[in-house]
């Protein structure tokens, strides 16, 4: 058994050595950040919305991203750091969720709008934000996202009723 363990040590720590001497690229990389969107389904237990015909099955949508800084992240200077995301619905012109929100360890968010997911084509963009040397606001380029939900079916009228004239 204690082989066993001292062999599993070395095999979790000549990775992680080997990762620590890697030298660094001469120039510096552009941050990653991939955004991507699911849908979740109406929990069938759950009240349908009063407004159903504008609304689809879904209640929410799950992001989720992946980023790697090229800064570190902000601690108490809110100098040469980056502080978060910012996730904006760029159909509606709204902003989801900020920094104080979606900190700069958060790589998913759900999102849960009024009423459920809309029918249609949702567009969304997600920012990191940070600040630069000097403490101004810096924001990356967006990623970008789009949810589209189509209607599949119509419902069946009922209670249809015939009499005799």
């Amino acid at each position: 058994m204690k082989k066993a363990l001292v062999f599993l040590s070395l095999v979790v720590i000549v990775p992680l050595t080997h990762v620590a001497q890697t030298t660094p690229k001469s120039a510096p990389t552009a941050p990653k950040s991939n955004l991507g969107a699911r849908l979740v389904t109406r929990n069938n237990n759950a009240a349908v919305p009063a407004a159903v015909g504008t609304t689809s099955l879904y209640t929410q949508i799950a992001f989720d991203w992946q980023y790697t800084p090229n800064i570190p992240a902000c601690g108490s200077s809110l100098t040469n750091c980056y502080s978060g995301f910012t996730l904006t619905n760029t159909t509606l012109g709204t902003v989801i969720a900020t920094p104080s929100t979606l900190g700069p360890i958060t790589l998913s968010y759900a999102y849960l709008p009024v009423g459920g997911v809309p029918y249609g084509t949702s567009a969304f963009s997600l920012v990191a934000n940070g600040y630069d040397g000097s403490g101004n606001p810096l924001t990356s380029p967006p990623a970008t996202a789009s949810v589209v939900v189509n209607v599949t079916s119509l419902n069946a009228p009922t209670n249809l009723t015939g009499k005799p004239q």
